[in-house]
């Protein structure tokens, strides 16, 4: 009986020893797994890393053109009284970029309506404190922003292709900024400000 025993406990030592050695294969397959994924992860962020680095240099770069237009431009258009129009997120986005370059935007029009639009642009003009009355419009249509714009009597346009006209009719620049540009589609050799 105790040779049964033995022999009982033998078989079970042997089967629980089996199912160790199982486990054992079966959680050195997970941790090589778990290190193949680790080093996978630890190469696709690596790669990340690099492709980002690339892109805050190039940006950067482009950064310091801007910078470097921005200052060349600033002693030619000092001053200059203009009428901004178009979507009203180009129209904040050039009424900004007029006022920092020192330029007077006396006739601010966006063609629709828009949250905020009022007075973000009034809230600008406030920062800045150019030397000029500054006329906000919005959700204005062209024939009522010709009028506007004939009373204004700005010095440049600069919007769409949509002020093409006014901007020939009254004799002066229009710098073609926003959508539609459609009067100069394949004409790369066209300055844009000119008429």
């Amino acid at each position: 009986m105790v040779a049964d025993e033995v022999r009982k406990l033998a078989e079970d030592s042997r089967k629980a020893a089996s199912q160790i050695a199982g486990l054992l294969i079966e959680i050195r397959g997970g941790t090589h797994t778990a290190v193949s994924s680790m080093e996978t992860g630890t190469h696709t962020v690596s790669t990340g890393v690099q492709a980002l680095n690339h892109t805050v240099e190039a940006v950067q770069k482009e950064r310091g053109r801007l910078i470097d237009a921005v200052v060349d431009a600033h002693k030619y258009v000092y001053g200059t009284k203009v009428a901004i129009y178009g979507d009203p997120d180009n129209v904040l986005g050039m009424l900004s970029l007029a006022l920092e370059n020192g330029m007077h935007p006396i006739l601010v029009v966006a063609s629709s309506k828009s949250p905020g639009f009022t007075e973000y642009a009034m809230e600008r003009v406030g920062q800045v404190k150019p030397d000029c009355n500054v006329t906000i419009l919005e959700d204005v249509d062209f024939d009522a922003f010709n009028d506007a714009v004939k009373k204004a009597k700005p010095e440049m346009l600069i919007g769409n292709s949509n002020g093409k006209y006014i901007a020939k009719e009254m004799g002066i620049p229009l710098v073609r900024v926003g959508f539609p540009i459609h009067d100069r589609v394949g004409a790369r050799g066209y300055c844009p400000w000119d008429t």
